[in-house]
Order: C-alpha cells, then sequence, then structure tokens
C-alpha cells in the first residue's frame, strides 16, 4: 500500500482540527436524516412549509457541537496512540500504526463492550439461556476482536485513498467507499427508528454509536481526499459548526413545541438534547 501522506505526520493540532471538522461531517448528515426522518410528524404539527424547513435546519445543524467535541477527542486518543507505537517500537510505519491504533482503540472499547454484553443478556427471557455469562464472555470477545480487526481496515481504506495518485483518482477511491457507506447508515438509522421503539435503550444507543461512527469514517474518507487542507479552511469550517449548532441547539430547547419534536421524532438530535439538559 503506498505511503499515506507524503508530506509528513499530523501534527497534534492538525489532528485535533481534523477531528472536529469530521465530526462536523458527521453532524451534518445525521442531522438531515433526521430532518428526513421526522418530516412526517413535523408535517402533522406544521402546516406552513416555512416551519416545516425551519425545523429541519435546527435538526441539520443541533449535533454539530457533541459530535465536533466527539471527533477532537478521538482524534486527540489516536494521536496519542499513534505516540505510543512509535516509542515503544521504534517503527513509524502507517501499517504498524494501523495496528497500534486497532488493538489499543478495542482494548479501550472493551468497557463499553462489556457493559453492552451485559444488557444483551439482562432481559427476562435471555436470563433462562443456560451457561449465559459464558455466551456474554465469548460475545465480547467476538465484538472487540471486531472492533480491532475493523479499525485496521477502515485506517487502511484511508490510506489508500491518500495514497500516491492524482486527486480525481482519490475523489473517486472516497466516492467508492463513502456511498455504500452512506447507503447502510441510511439502513442502521431505519432500524434505529423502527425497531423495537422505545424498548430495549441499549439496542437502540448501540445503533446510535454505530451511526456515529459510520458517518465519521465516510467524511473522513472524503476528506482523505486532500491529505492537507489549508488550516484557514478548516479552522473557520469548524467555527461555523460550532456557532450555528450552539445556536440551534438554544433555539430548540427554548422552544417547547420544537423541542418536543425533536424528542419525539428524531434519533441523534434527541440524545443531543438530552445530554444537555442533564448538563
Amino acid at each position: 500500500m503506498s505511503s499515506p501522506n507524503p508530506e509528513g505526520p499530523l501534527t497534534f493540532a492538525e489532528r485535533l482540527l481534523r477531528g472536529a471538522v469530521v465530526g462536523l461531517g458527521a453532524a451534518l448528515v445525521l442531522g438531515g436524516l433526521d430532518a428526513l426522518g421526522s418530516a412526517a410528524g413535523v408535517a402533522r404539527q406544521f402546516d406552513a412549509q416555512e416551519q416545516r424547513l425551519w425545523f429541519a435546519l435546527l435538526a441539520v445543524l443541533a449535533p454539530a457541537p457533541a459530535l465536533m467535541l466527539w471527533g477532537a477527542a478521538l482524534a486527540a486518543l489516536a494521536h496519542a496512540i499513534a505516540l505510543v507505537g512509535r516509542r515503544v517500537t521504534g517503527n513509524a510505519s502507517a501499517r504498524r500504526e494501523r495496528r497500534w491504533l486497532g488493538r489499543l482503540g478495542a482494548l479501550l472499547a472493551a468497557p463499553a463492550v462489556a457493559w453492552l454484553c451485559t444488557q444483551v443478556f439482562s432481559g427476562p427471557r435471555a436470563q433462562l439461556i443456560p451457561g449465559r455469562r459464558l455466551l456474554a464472555v465469548l460475545l465480547g470477545v467476538v465484538v472487540v476482536a471486531g472492533l480491532n480487526l475493523a479499525t485496521q481496515l477502515a485506517l487502511g481504506l484511508g490510506d489508500w485513498v491518500r495514497g500516491e495518485a492524482r486527486a480525481p483518482r482519490r475523489l473517486g477511491r472516497a466516492l467508492l467507499l463513502a456511498l455504500p457507506t452512506a447507503g447502510l447508515l441510511a439502513a442502521v438509522y431505519a432500524a434505529d427508528r423502527r425497531v423495537l421503539p422505545r424498548l430495549y435503550p441499549w439496542f437502540h444507543l448501540s445503533l446510535q454509536v454505530a451511526l456515529v461512527l459510520g458517518a465519521q469514517l465516510a467524511v473522513g474518507w472524503l476528506l482523505a481526499v486532500s491529505p492537507r487542507r489549508r488550516a484557514t479552511f478548516l479552522l473557520a469550517a469548524a467555527g461555523l459548526g460550532l456557532l450555528g449548532g450552539g445556536w440551534a441547539v438554544h433555539r430548540l430547547q427554548r422552544a417547547q413545541t420544537l423541542r418536543g419534536l425533536a424528542l419525539e421524532h428524531t434519533s441523534v438530535v434527541a440524545q443531543v438534547l438530552r445530554a444537555v439538559a442533564r448538563a
């Protein structure tokens, strides 16, 4: 596989900024899904087209601050893991860095995976399954191993996108990966909204985490088309995202009708509003 970044490794500040912008892109994608998914319910509440479009705009922008912070945090974690890998092994190759990111990332996710596995087998019927504790442990091991492999594969595909090729070819590679991922995101979103509504919170939370990570992955591949964007462009995008998202969350929190619609008919936006209310 060709060298992922011929201009040298990203600095910590560059990683943070790119992570925030990837989070912003993911927020716009998921906010757009929420706007589309809530359209029917909003139409029953508002007769005027302007009111429906207003709610859609707020839904698109509202997840931005939370997902930008999440994206920056993941970027900081990835930078720290990469540094540890280089110092321990003395090897700065892209393949070795992917291995460290995959293995340590999966290890850090292990507590969340353990919680999920206990929830899967916590229902009344699940508790009647013989050897359910052993099954929970086996499921956790499989999930952690799968996260390791999936992380390495996703990073390897990102390196492939930004490899030594002209921009049109890199764009074609990115679209080849991002478009099927977008279709999968739409399917996962539909499952979150329609399968077992208001039941099994762990199930819906897992789908929503998958949505966030999948959207970040697709946006990251597209951003990899240009390995080194100008810092001014990224800063401008991040600033506009924070301002627009903060404004949208404020408007949704202040208007009782809009907030009720968001909590009833959206997925990611509803989680953002609940988190803000608890803060």
